[in-house]
């Protein structure tokens, strides 16, 4: 069984390279590091999804792309080379280089549909749907009240 120590230590986000041809520049040189979530990301992340209005909080999408991406491009040492504030101009880039680098950074960070029917797969429910929660539906046994 892993120790304490070993999970906290355990500092293995996945990266991968990914080719962006929108970003090239004048050498040609079109590839961005793009790296998973930590779980501490991805909470400020959907967190930068809900605004507060008339003393409520509300959903709100707007750049939500751009806002998970300056979390997941990094340098070649694993360093983020945007802020969360360069989101909106790095939501103004093209559509279609945002969504391929997102589709990796939503992988790498085991979000998306693909993440969520893989969790399923992977962790299928006691008596084989795919529920993780116990229910008296008849699959166990209820103890008698002493």
């Amino acid at each position: 069984m892993l120790s304490k120590d070993a999970i906290l230590g355990a500092r293995h986000l996945p990266v991968e390279k990914v080719h962006v041809p929108e970003w090239a520049d004048a050498d040609g040189d079109d590839l961005v590091y793009v790296r998973g979530m930590t779980g501490a990301d991805r909470d400020l992340w959907e967190m930068s999804l809900t605004v507060e209005r008339a003393g409520e909080i509300v959903p709100d999408q707007a750049n939500a792309t751009a806002k998970a991406l300056v979390r997941c491009i990094v340098d070649a040492d694993g360093n983020r080379l945007f802020t969360d504030r360069d989101a909106n101009d790095l939501g103004s880039q093209p559509a279609a280089a945002l969504t391929r680098v997102w589709r990796v950074a939503r992988r790498l960070s085991g979000l998306g549909p693909d993440a969520e029917a893989e969790k399923l797969r992977d962790f299928p429910g006691p008596d084989g749907n795919d529920s993780s929660t116990v229910s008296p539906n008849g699959s166990a046994a209820l103890l008698p009240a002493s």
